[in-house]
């Protein structure tokens, strides 16, 4: 289908790209957060932090299996970049 003078598909795909920037950002900043939070505990299970509840403990994970499927996966990027 051609979107070529649908301007509204190309600020649609520009505020994605923008929004996906602002969420790795996020993912980024919140893998590093609980990083600091995960060195700072150790291997201890519980800390008393004041006015917070921080627990780290182990926990079993039962294995599964994922039967195959198809999928539809949405891709996009500037053209001639």
């Amino acid at each position: 289908v051609d979107l070529s003078l649908d301007d509204r598909s190309g600020d649609l795909l520009a505020e994605l790209d923008a929004a996906n920037d602002e969420e790795k950002a996020a993912a980024a900043r919140v893998t590093a957060l609980k990083t600091e939070a995960k060195e700072k505990l150790g291997d201890a299970e519980k800390a008393i932090v004041r006015g917070w509840r921080l627990t780290f403990k182990t926990s079993p994970r039962a294995g599964y299996t994922v039967a195959p499927t198809m999928v539809r996966t949405l891709r996009f990027g500037r053209v001639g970049t």
